[in-house]
């Protein structure tokens, strides 16, 4: 009771020498204006972004979640459902979930054993037609984080789906036909560059950079035997050996997001510019002969058989 009097007592002298003294009274103020602009200009800057990596907050799973995994991860992966719990794990780095913090993050990076090797040329790279690149990226998997143990009596908790993260899949044509279009798509995109294309693995490394300050991100595309097209997509800026001034940031603005939204709408069409040109061929094929029954007198009339010695 002693401290809650207390503290009322400090609040209550704090609003007498606010509205008391004026020299306080302003300082006050400004520094209420200067953090409600700050505020203005960082959601302002915020909303644009997003806008730009032809994203939206309106759709599933709904503005807040949205929001919140805009300013906190930094990649994307596509999964069969769109599943929030997909995350693009990169082999010679240890892995970020989006629960990492910054300061985790400053930690690894100042680490002497955090420093990642350098990143060696992808094997296939020899044996398949591969386009030279200029740096090569490191292998990309889409896998699932571990999810938390529930804690008991605590309500299972539902991974957030995403329309934009699910996959993908164009049964009846063939992987190599696929993989040809999501190749020529990757390559007609602006801002994106082809830096490795393995037609044995069915896997396309591409770079996508932003138009405004300069920024990159790493995509891979892969084909399963089974027509199905996996997108992967991930931020170097929030990597431990950045050497961004926004290392710090966790989040991407949706821009991951947008890649694989990008990649899937201008695939897409061209995919079923395939399935129509082939229901066209089919249809213009004449029809097979069918085999007709002989009536009795064709029966009949026919050359008895000749008896071989």
């Amino acid at each position: 009771m002693a401290d809650n009097q207390l503290a009322l007592l400090v609040i209550i002298a704090v609003l007498v020498v606010l509205l008391v003294v004026r020299s306080t009274r302003r300082i006050v103020l400004g520094l209420l204006r200067l953090v409600v602009s700050i505020a203005a200009i960082a959601a302002a800057v915020t909303g644009l972004a997003i806008l730009l990596n032809n994203v939206t907050i309106y759709e599933p799973p709904g503005a807040t979640a949205r929001v919140a995994r805009f300013l906190t991860v930094n990649h994307a992966a596509t999964s069969k459902d769109g599943l929030s719990t997909e995350t693009c794990v990169w082999g010679d780095e240890p892995t970020l979930t989006p629960a990492a913090s910054p300061a985790a993050a400053a930690a690894m990076k100042a680490s002497p054993k955090a420093s990642p090797s350098p990143r060696p040329a992808p094997k296939a790279a020899a044996k398949s037609k591969a386009i030279p690149a200029a740096t090569p990226t490191p292998t990309m998997t889409a896998s699932p984080l571990p999810s938390p143990s529930p804690s008991p009596g605590a309500a299972e908790q539902v991974p957030e789906t995403y329309p934009e993260l699910v996959r993908h899949g164009y049964p009846g044509l063939g992987a190599r036909k696929i993989y040809d279009e999501a190749l020529a798509t990757a390559k007609s995109l602006p801002g994106w560059r082809v830096i490795l294309a393995d037609p044995r693995q069915m896997t396309i490394d591409c770079i996508y950079t932003t138009r405004f300050l300069g920024w990159q991100d790493d995509v891979r595309i892969k084909v399963s035997a089974n027509g199905e097209v996996d997108v992967c997509s991930r931020s170097r800026v929030g990597l431990p050996d950045s050497t961004s001034m926004f290392w710090w940031f966790p989040g991407d603005f949706g821009a991951n997001i947008g890649h694989v939204k990008e990649f899937y709408t201008a695939l897409d069409p061209r995919i079923d510019a395939i399935y129509k040109a082939e229901e066209e061929r089919i249809q213009q094929e004449p029809p097979k002969p069918r085999y007709k029954q002989p009536s009795i007198e064709e029966f009949e009339a026919a050359p008895p058989p000749i008896e071989l010695e």
